[in-house]
């Protein structure tokens, strides 16, 4: 029963990607990700913001 609850939750992913994301790949992602940003030139200020906006803070 917790599980099922846990899956209604909605939590935020935020995902740091190594791998140059296709157009279908990047699509696939955005249907269930909150946030992908690239590692290269990764800019820690940016991720943080990021994490916040996906927290409403």
């Amino acid at each position: 029963m917790w599980m099922k609850k846990i899956h209604q939750l909605r939590l935020p992913s935020l995902v740091i990607s190594t791998k140059e994301l296709t157009d279908e790949e990047s699509t696939r992602l955005k249907e269930s990700v909150t946030f992908v940003m690239k590692k290269q030139g990764f800019d820690g200020e940016n991720f943080v913001q990021e994490i916040g906006n996906a927290l409403n803070l």
